[in-house]
Order: structure tokens, then sequence, then C-alpha cells
């Protein structure tokens, strides 16, 4: 099993991150249905343009990411299977 761990820093990178945070926030927590990336499966924010992406790969996929909002010195993870955190805390679903 090939693994690894690094910072993206090409757009095919940037693309593989916004694929694995639509599979754990729109897929697996039913958030940001409205506003993801339906038909390219990404979903992306405005304050990504400021922030640094990390991702952890496993025989080629994507499977955990990491994104820190430098701006709000905000760290947001999330992996397959896994709940999502802010800052080290969960990220809870809210109702409608």
């Amino acid at each position: 099993m090939a693994t690894r761990i690094q910072l993206a820093q090409s757009p095919e990178e940037f693309a593989a991150c916004a694929r694995q945070r639509y599979r754990v926030y729109t897929e697996e927590m039913n958030l940001y249905q409205d506003s993801a990336d339906r038909q390219g499966q990404q979903l992306s924010d405005p304050d990504d343009a400021w922030s640094r992406f990390y991702f952890a790969e496993v025989d080629g996929e994507v499977v955990a990411g990491v994104v820190v909002d430098v701006a709000k010195q905000v760290v947001y993870a999330g992996h397959r299977g896994g709940a999502a955190t802010r800052n080290g805390r969960p990220i809870a679903v809210r109702g409608p």
C-alpha cells in the first residue's frame, strides 16, 4: 500500500482535495447540498484562496484532507468514513 501526505500545489491536487471535501461534507455528512458542484463532485469555499491544503493519499486516492485557513486561524480536517472537525472539535450537522 503506497501512502503519501503532502501540501497540495498543483491544480490536480487542489481538485482532488475538493473532491475529498465533497465526499466528506456533502455525501457523508449531508451538508452544503445547495452549493456543492454535483457534476464535478467538488466542494469549494471562498476562503480557499488563502488556505493551505494538505492531503493523504493511499494507492493514488485521496482519503483525508486538512485545510488550514491562515487568515482565520482555523483548521478543518476530514477523512473518508469519519467525522469532520474544526480546530479538533467534531462538526455537527445542523437541522433545517
